[in-house]
């Protein structure tokens, strides 16, 4: 776990050296036009590097198509955002199928913020989040999907056979905490790993949406 977390930690430490140095990444751009929002839509309000959908063209302002794989390259970033002001930013290296409700992460990290339900798939597990503010990210190590939540929780999906009847049950991740599944823990939901206020304040300087880079650039 720790190892993983180590490693991870390097890759976002160096990526975050690099994105906060630029003060790029459309942060003088106007602001996005809430009319190409409709009901669960994203659109692309922040792109910056080696971004690409396999299906479509990622324009900058102007809806995502979905179904959508998205891959950014090294020191690459996208930023989705919703009419109601909830955030999808996409980490450098990172490989994820999009669509409204769902992502399937592959590699790499990504952020969501506001309130937005929607499901993390990884490794064969599932996750759901509806609000607050949540990372999420792979550890090539040992094949995991970990996640982090600096704002509110996140329900993990366990699906149970019980005298032939399958059930699935859930359980809820508090803010505030570190955890893993696939890899290591298979199916079922690895240890919580409490963290403190610094540690969470640490996080919360990752994958910044570009308002808050914004100010921290004023």
């Amino acid at each position: 776990m720790f190892i993983g977390l180590a490693k991870v930690l390097k890759n976002f430490i160096v990526s975050l050296i690099f994105f906060t140095s630029f003060n790029g990444f459309c942060l003088n751009s106007k602001a996005i036009d809430d009319s190409e929002l409709k009901n669960n839509q994203f659109i692309v309000s922040g792109l910056f590097g080696g971004v690409v959908c396999k299906e479509n063209n990622l324009i900058y302002k102007k809806p995502v198509i979905t179904p959508c794989t998205i891959r950014t390259g090294k020191n690459s970033f996208l930023e989705m955002k919703k009419e109601n002001g909830a955030k999808i930013v996409v980490g450098p290296n990172t490989e994820i199928e999009f669509q409204p409700n769902l992502i399937d992460i592959k590699n790499g990290s990504f952020r969501v913020l506001g309130e937005h339900e929607i499901a993390i798939s990884g490794f064969g597990q599932r996750l759901k989040r509806s609000v607050g503010d949540q990372l999420f990210f792979t550890s090539k190590v040992f094949e995991e999907l970990e996640f982090l939540s600096l704002e509110n929780k996140i329900t993990f999906y366990e699906t149970h056979i019980m005298d032939g009847i399958k059930k699935e049950g859930e359980t809820k991740v508090p803010a505030g905490s570190w955890a893993s599944i696939g890899g290591r823990f298979g199916k079922t939901l690895g240890d919580f790993y409490e963290l403190s206020d610094e540690q969470i304040e640490y996080f919360k300087s990752f994958l910044l949406p570009q308002q808050s880079l914004k100010v921290r650039h004023e």
